[in-house]
């Protein structure tokens, strides 16, 4: 192989706006972009981008090992993490350009959730593989799921709570 055929990857203008398009215009109102070669790669990697009124139930990873790494690329966006088998907020981390933290890592085992604070947020997730869809053991059995009719309400619960507040 000689240096011709190797090819970083990485975002250009024309894909950004598309995948914020796709954002935009999604029922989810939010696309991803995957970085890694194959579900079964070791690290899965991959763009989320988000809109304002996206919302990504609380959720925790539970196999061993199985952290999660956010890091800011565009916009803003707040972590929540809570506390274990409860709607109580533990810590809430804003992650946005103008000033640290740009990234956070979630341990294996920590319920937490993600909503973007502006519309246009690009996260970089990085988490080991390899892939493996969450099971309903994974989500949070006090929040709503997407498709259910309280998750706009808990999303906007979710932007208010202070640190200490339940569900």
């Amino acid at each position: 192989m000689s240096m011709n055929d190797i090819f970083p990857k990485g975002i250009h203008p024309a894909l950004e706006e598309r995948l914020l398009r796709d954002s935009r215009n999604s029922h989810r109102r939010r696309s991803h972009y995957e970085i890694h070669d194959s579900l079964q790669d070791s690290t899965q990697r991959f763009l989320n981008i988000m809109q304002r009124d996206s919302y990504i139930p609380p959720h925790t990873h539970t196999s061993p090992g199985a952290w999660e790494l956010f890091t800011l690329c565009r916009g803003a966006a707040e972590v929540l993490l809570f506390f274990d088998e409860t709607s109580t907020i533990s810590q809430r981390i804003s992650l946005r350009s103008q000033r640290m933290p740009y990234f956070c890592e979630i341990p294996a085992g920590i319920a937490h959730s993600v909503y973007a604070q502006e519309d246009d947020t690009i996260l970089l997730e990085i988490k080991p593989g390899p892939y493996t869809p969450k099971t309903r053991a994974d989500q949070c059995a006090w929040a709503p799921s997407e498709e259910s009719p309280q998750a706009k309400k808990f999303l906007q619960w979710l932007k208010t709570a202070t640190i200490g507040d339940s569900y």
